[in-house]
């Protein structure tokens, strides 16, 4: 919003702040998940976990979108040919991912702060 004078306020200011960290919390949160649940091309704990950041946005998006947990398994089924290797992750484990991506909060602002 913009004050009389046309300028951008404080506060403003602070809220696109404050949604810009959330959004990347989440987006943390959506990486960690990948990284410890889905793991699809085996990088435990031995290399940087940033091996699935080219699928945050895409999962994001679906999750925005109101995506469901079958919706969000065959997401993850498209998404794993990017990555070169014939092995697919076995049902359970992507059930066990879009379970937890679903169980994030994606809210942008605090309603309750309202």
């Amino acid at each position: 919003m913009k004050n009389e004078d046309g300028k951008t306020t404080m506060m403003d200011r602070a809220q696109r702040r404050a949604r810009a960290l959330r959004g990347a919390q989440i987006q943390g949160d959506i990486r960690q998940i990948l990284f410890d649940e889905w793991d699809l091309i085996g990088m435990d704990d031995r290399l940087p976990n940033d091996e699935y950041d080219c699928c945050v946005a895409p999962v994001y998006r679906a999750l925005v979108e109101g995506a469901s947990k079958d919706q969000l398994m065959f997401l993850l089924s498209s998404l794993e040919p990017h990555f070169g290797c014939s092995w697919r992750a076995p049902f359970a484990v992507k059930r066990n991912t879009a379970r937890r991506l679903r169980s994030l909060n994606i809210q942008l602002i605090d309603k309750s702060a309202s």
